[in-house]
């Protein structure tokens, strides 16, 4: 399927499991540069390097100031 999102760019929080890596992997597959999020660095790694995303990262939503440090990076 063409989604038409070919060269994007998406964020995708809680993805090194569940419904959020199966979303990430998706994108990955319609050619979407993606970033792996979770709470975990050796979560978003593997789930980065087994779906063939862009990037893996870390952030906690719940600490203030994490939203904005992720978009940052």
């Amino acid at each position: 399927m063409d989604l038409g999102l070919h060269g994007r760019r998406a964020l995708v929080l809680g993805s090194s499991s569940g419904l959020g890596r199966a979303v990430a992997a998706g994108l990955v597959a319609e050619g979407v540069r993606v970033a792996v999020v979770s709470r975990a660095q050796e979560r978003s790694s593997e789930a980065a390097s087994a779906i063939g995303a862009e990037a893996a990262l870390v952030a906690d939503l719940t600490v203030v100031g994490e939203p904005t440090r992720l978009v940052a990076d």
